[in-house]
């Protein structure tokens, strides 16, 4: 008789071992049970990629200038649960804007000065800042769709 029968934990009341919700008080069974046992140790703990994705974007302004983006970038993806953590966040953004605002900037003016001096020998420049701006632009998009898309 007593594996029929389930108690709730706030009120005590006295339920049916299958049933959802508490009969006297209405709270719903195992769900924070389950919530509990869903999380992984490797979100509570964290692995260490999250510090490290925003070591190394800090990095990328000072002694390892793009390399140092791409690797928080990465790194940062590769952490269990990279919206939920701040160091993670942080360096994904940092790596990011690290990256994307510099080659626009840079597309930007092979443009303009490819475009002024329009000779054989700078066409490149044009043709390589075109190349760029649209690689930032492309890199913009992904990052927003990534803020944007919820945590999981």
């Amino acid at each position: 008789m007593s594996k029929s029968v389930k108690y709730c934990e706030s009120c005590s009341g006295k339920n049916k071992a299958s049933a959802k919700f508490c009969d006297d008080c209405g709270k719903a069974f195992d769900k924070s049970k389950k919530a509990v046992q869903d999380k992984s140790p490797s979100t509570e703990k964290g692995s260490g990629l999250e510090v490290i994705s925003l070591i190394t974007s800090i990095f990328g302004f000072t002694c390892l200038p793009g390399i140092g983006f791409i690797i928080a970038i990465v790194t940062g993806l590769m952490s269990p649960n990279p919206k939920e953590n701040k160091y993670t966040k942080a360096g994904i953004t940092i790596g990011s804007f690290g990256l994307i605002i510099p080659s626009f900037i840079l597309g930007f003016l092979g443009i303009i000065f490819g475009a002024l001096e329009a000779t054989d020998d700078l066409i490149w420049m044009l043709i390589l800042g075109i190349i760029a701006v649209i690689g930032s632009g492309v890199g913009l998009f992904f990052f927003i769709k990534w803020m944007k898309k919820p945590a999981e």
